[in-house]
């Protein structure tokens, strides 16, 4: 559209922090976002952080082979891609952990209504294997969150140049420092005809 910008939110670098709840972006037509009413950006939208896939479908983890299995959708290879980073939350110590997964694996899709696995990097904060014989087959039911956003910035002037930027947000810390996109501006503007 000649009047709307798509911003898409990877996965911010994980520093051992609490799981990043929502993302908000600003936009702005001056680079120092004080262009708006008192000062303020222009625009802002706070967005989820995480696109939430399933509330029990977890039901296992490998901490030693970095392989999950769960009961997914048809349409989790496409979010489940290498390098996709997704948490879930174990209920042994009710803690969100990050993964990545693995390049070079393929996501194992499910046949005939059987489990999928999905493989991931190592490198990871957690140790223990969940859900499986090593630890008494304990009961798994964990939810699953891809992390990444996208949002739509509508009602933008054809022509006009507008910045945009990012920040994350967890529950333990708030809202963290501004990062510029990339590109930092794009000038809004229709298809030719």
């Amino acid at each position: 559209s000649p009047t709307a910008i798509l911003v898409e939110v990877g996965a911010p670098v994980f520093d051992g922090g609490d799981a990043v709840v929502n993302f908000e972006v600003q936009w702005d037509t001056r680079p120092d976002f004080a262009g708006g009413p008192g000062g303020e950006p222009l625009g802002r939208a706070v967005v989820a952080a995480a696109d939430w896939r399933c509330a029990d479908c977890v039901t296992q983890f490998d901490a030693d082979d970095g392989v999950f299995t769960f009961t997914g959708k048809n349409d989790d290879g496409r979010a489940l891609e290498a390098g996709a980073k997704f948490y879930v939350t174990f209920p042994d110590d009710d803690i969100a952990y990050l993964f990545t997964v693995r390049s070079g694996d393929l996501y194992a899709t499910a046949i005939n209504g059987a489990s999928s696995q999905i493989f991931v990097e190592p490198g990871h904060a957690r140790a223990a294997s969940y859900g499986s014989a090593a630890n008494g087959n304990h009961q798994f039911a964990g939810e699953l969150r891809v992390v990444g956003a996208r949002y739509r910035i509508e009602g933008l002037t054809e022509g006009q140049h507008y910045h945009v930027r990012v920040a994350c947000e967890n529950a333990a810390k708030g809202m963290g420092s501004f990062v510029d996109t990339l590109p930092s501006s794009l000038l809004v503007r229709g298809l030719a005809a």
